[in-house]
């Protein structure tokens, strides 16, 4: 339920051309003859979910997120995996694709929170910027990297030229490296953190179809749980409150995972 296929990504960036700029209705019946009814109900139920579409009476029309300003991407798929050593170091990878709601989109900004982190990460590397038009395969663009490193923050700037237009599908990604960064015994928890558990987690901050985070631990953890957080600060999250909208969480021994579907905006975390 999580990986789009190739037809479904080309259905979404119709649809969000014809609704999203064209300001065209579509009539359902209309798509139902291009793929399996039952894939195109889920994508249609997620994009609704999303508030990217509106479905009323067989006829699929523009959606309230295109009033709301500040959402310009919709993210197909996140994927982040944060491996940890025995002696507590961080292996972090998270990839991203998505295509944008609206043309000229000329750079994504993405923050990497390191609570009561020292030192900046020792390695940092970023994956090659893809874009593909799944509309007109003769238009091409490019995208760059550049980033901001300090202890607590590292911020990743990924620039587009000519800037994204509606259709266009992007992958990229990165991935950081971060010695001892996780606490090895109770004790220092709680005198790095002031807390009684580790986290990972991730930022919901555009339209987002399917996210997931995995942990693989050293270690079998004793209990394991998930939370949407209402506040984040420099010092860390606060505020922990039940999530609403669809996930699931898994352990398997050493190996954790939290899966999103269509997640509210907000931070979320797994907690071990």
């Amino acid at each position: 339920m999580g990986e789009l296929s190739l037809a479904s990504k080309k259905l979404i960036a119709t649809l969000l051309k014809k609704v999203g700029i064209d300001n065209e209705d579509v009539n359902i019946n209309e798509i139902m003859i291009r793929m399996n009814r039952t894939e195109i109900e889920r994508i249609l139920n997620g994009l609704s979910k999303l508030n990217i579409i509106g479905l009323k009476n067989g006829t699929i029309t523009k959606g309230k997120v295109y009033s709301e300003g500040d959402k310009y991407l919709l993210f197909l798929n996140i994927n982040k995996i944060c491996s940890a050593s025995p002696k507590g170091d961080r292996a972090l990878r998270i990839n991203f694709e998505a295509t944008p709601l609206v043309n000229g989109v000329k750079e994504r900004i993405h923050q990497s929170n390191r609570f009561n982190a020292e030192k900046a990460s020792k390695v940092i590397r970023f994956n090659k910027i893809t874009r593909k038009n799944l509309l007109d395969e003769n238009k091409r663009g490019e995208g760059k990297w550049e980033k901001e490193v300090d202890p607590k923050l590292i911020k990743f700037r990924v620039t587009f030229d000519p800037p994204l237009e509606v259709g266009e599908l992007i992958k990229y990604g990165f991935y950081t490296w971060d010695e001892k960064y996780f606490p090895s015994t109770m004790e220092e928890l709680y005198r790095r953190y002031n807390m009684n558990y580790s986290m990972e987690g991730i930022t919901i901050g555009q339209p987002t179809y399917y996210a997931k985070i995995t942990i693989n631990l050293p270690w079998v953890p004793k209990n394991v749980k998930a939370e949407k957080v209402l506040v984040v600060t420099l010092d860390g999250p606060h505020e922990g409150v039940e999530i609403q909208s669809e996930h699931r969480l898994a352990a398997d021994r050493n190996k954790i995972t939290l899966e999103l579907w269509q997640p509210d905006y907000g931070t979320y975390f797994i907690k071990w």
